[in-house]
């Protein structure tokens, strides 16, 4: 179970070190850290769209280093979410991928 997550660039492209986070207990704090000098998350850092209630309070904070969501993880739902960093320096590249939250619920798929 994981309730953080690192995020870097390889090869120009963003890549999470977790497909799917899988926050343990009730009331949990989701956090990505960017760990690659020269990028940071956007404004809109990490986007959950169909949140269904259960995601709350998203906060960009650290310099743009570490994004946070609150979860509430009170259902057993899979939730797609996405990813959006960019270069920090001018001549921006902005770049987006697409990975998962497991919230807890009953039982969680390994």
């Amino acid at each position: 179970m994981s309730d953080t997550a690192s995020v870097t660039i390889v090869n120009g492209a963003p890549v999470v070190n977790i497909d799917k986070l899988k926050p343990n207990g009730n009331n949990v704090k989701l956090t990505w850290n960017m760990d690659t000098a020269g990028w940071v998350f956007t404004a809109t850092g990490v986007v959950i769209a169909s949140n269904g209630g259960q995601f709350s309070n998203p906060k960009l904070l650290a310099n743009g280093k570490k994004f946070t969501w609150d979860d509430a993880n009170s259902d057993a739902v899979l939730y797609n979410y996405t990813i959006n960093v960019q270069q920090s320096e001018q001549g921006r590249k902005t770049l987006s991928l697409d990975p998962q939250i497991q919230n807890g619920g009953a039982a969680v798929d390994e």
